[in-house]
C-alpha cells in the first residue's frame, strides 16, 4: 500500500519516497554496475556519458551552444559529490540526451552507434520532472498530474533489469526503481482523491 490512514481523522495518508534521491541512487547504480538492460533487450551502458563527454571536448562540441550539455568531468566521475543532486539531475538533462541523439543520428559518430537505448534512459527526466513538480501552473512534463508520463514511466521502469537478467525493481542495491514507482503510484492515489 502507497498510504495508511491517519489515526484521529482516518483520511488517507499518502506516502512519497524523494525523487531527487531516487535520480542520484538510479545515476549511482548505473555508474557502478556500467549497464542495464531494457524492456526490448536493448543495454543502457554509463560509458555514453563518458564517451559524450570526451567527443565535446575533443571535438570542440562544449562551445557549440547547440551541443554545449554542461557534461564535466564530475558529473562522470561523481564518487567524490555523490549526494549533489544537480550532477545527477544533470547526466539525465534532455540535453545531454539531445546531444547524444546528435552524435548517433546526425553527426554518425561511431562511438555513440549502439547509444539507443541510453538515449531513451536518459528520458527518465521526465519522469523525476513530474514528481518533482512544484505549481499547478508548469507545462509539458514538469505539470504535476502528468498522468501519461507517470503511466508510461511506470512500465518502463518496472521491466529495467541488471545484466544478470533480476529486475531492478527487486534487486536490493537498486532503491531507485522502487523509489520511483512508489512516487508514481502514489501521485496517482492522491490524483484519483482529489
Amino acid at each position: 500500500r502507497k498510504y495508511f490512514c491517519h489515526p484521529t481523522t482516518n483520511e488517507k495518508v499518502t506516502v512519497f519516497l524523494d525523487p531527487c534521491h531516487s535520480l542520484k541512487l538510479l545515476r549511482n547504480y548505473l555508474g557502478e554496475h556500467k549497464s542495464i538492460i531494457d524492456d526490448n533487450n536493448d543495454i543502457i551502458q554509463w560509458e555514453y556519458f563518458s564517451q559524450l563527454h570526451d567527443i565535446q571536448v575533443k571535438e570542440g562540441l562544449h562551445l557549440d551552444p547547440t551541443m554545449n550539455t554542461g557534461l564535466r568531468v564530475q558529473h562522470i566521475q561523481y564518487n567524490k559529490q555523490k549526494m549533489k543532486v544537480k550532477l545527477a539531475v544533470q547526466v539525465f538533462s534532455a540535453s545531454v540526451g539531445d546531444a547524444l541523439d546528435i552524435c548517433k543520428s546526425d553527426l554518425q559518430f561511431p562511438a555513440c552507434a549502439e547509444s539507443a537505448a541510453t538515449i531513451r534512459f536518459i528520458r527518465i527526466n521526465d519522469l523525476f520532472d513530474t514528481l518533482n513538480s512544484m505549481s499547478m501552473k508548469q507545462m509539458g512534463f514538469k505539470k504535476p498530474l502528468h498522468k501519461h508520463a507517470l503511466r508510461e514511466g511506470y512500465t518502463y521502469l518496472s521491466q529495467l533489469r541488471n545484466t544478470k537478467d533480476n529486475q531492478l525493481l527487486m534487486y536490493s542495491k537498486s532503491k531507485a526503481v522502487l523509489g520511483f514507482m512508489i512516487c508514481i503510484k502514489s501521485l496517482t492515489i492522491l490524483y484519483d482523491d482529489i
